[in-house]
């Protein structure tokens, strides 16, 4: 019954929280929940991969599956199931738009469930710098933000034809229109809009 509930709520090699376990047995105390945990990892139907995250694995050729830090830092900080709440920020997001081809060595992201404006935080040998966001970012909007802080963080020289382009294709796809951006961009520094301009982006 235990992992039956937890099956339905979740999918394999998901990053899951143990306060998410908790929550889906209001019906017992934690110290009970917790208990159950253990044996479910026990017996191997939950695997545990750090302080308080847990996943259902499959088995692979190479043994028991695994799940990364992105795979907990997205769900936790960027978004899971539909629901956005966060972008990934920083080199991620200027190589995404193809201002840079260099691969960070730390992840940025930006995140509505950060409350400090920039807390380190380490998992499985990988840092991440994680931002509180400057306005709640959802579903609706979370592509606007990403161009406001792309224009907010990235230098000052002039972008080639290719990533205009690119920055032109991203617009359309997601259908962002000029007031949109102006919108957004009353959050931000005001360099963001003044580069957007300059490039002729809005």
């Amino acid at each position: 019954m235990f992992m039956d509930v937890i099956k339905s709520h979740f999918k394999e090699n998901t990053p899951i929280f143990r306060k998410e376990i908790i929550s889906l047995f209001p019906q017992y105390s934690q110290i009970y929940v917790c208990k159950m945990i253990k044996e479910a990892v026990d017996s191997g139907e939950l695997a545990h991969h750090s302080m308080g995250i847990y996943y259902i694995p499959t088995q692979t050729k190479f043994g028991i599956s695994y799940i990364t830090a992105r795979d907990i830092m997205t769900k936790r900080y960027v978004g899971y199931d539909g629901r956005y709440y966060g972008i990934f920020s920083g080199l991620s997001l200027e190589n995404g738009f193809g201002l840079t081809t260099q691969m960070p060595a730390t992840m940025e992201i930006v995140s509505n469930n950060e409350s400090s404006k920039r807390r380190e935080i380490k998992i499985d040998g990988m840092k991440y710098i994680v931002s509180k966001s400057r306005v709640e970012i959802d579903e609706d909007n979370m592509n606007v933000y990403m161009l406001l802080e792309l224009f907010n963080s990235y230098p000052e020289e002039s972008l080639s034809e290719e990533v205009k382009k690119t920055i032109d294709d991203f617009i359309k796809e997601y259908d962002i229109s000029r007031e949109d951006i102006i919108n957004m961009s009353a959050y931000f520094p005001k360099k963001a809009i003044k580069k957007m301009a300059k490039e002729g982006v809005i």
